[in-house]
């Protein structure tokens, strides 16, 4: 898909790189959230994804869409290229 797209889509996976080794956990946290506007951000086709997770209600909406958030980012630092990759 990404051949069909106007921007092409973020290497996810040099995060840290571009980052000079670190990656930044809240950051990445509040631009896949989506639902607090960043400057830095800019403009984005990125669903809002603290809306998405929040949709499927219940009591503990808010607690479960912070663990499903925290979840994703962790798996996009998991992904992360380490030196001699």
């Amino acid at each position: 898909m990404a051949a069909y797209l106007n921007v092409p889509p973020a290497n996810l996976t040099t995060i840290a790189t571009r980052n000079r080794g670190v990656f930044p956990t809240e950051v990445v946290h509040r631009i896949v959230d989506g639902r607090r506007a960043l400057k830095t951000h800019g403009d984005s086709a990125m669903p809002i994804w603290g809306d998405a997770f929040s949709l499927s209600g219940g009591a503990d909406t808010e607690k479960a869409t912070a663990e499903k958030i925290r979840r994703l980012v962790a798996y996009v630092e998991s992904i992360q290229q380490r030196p001699g990759d």
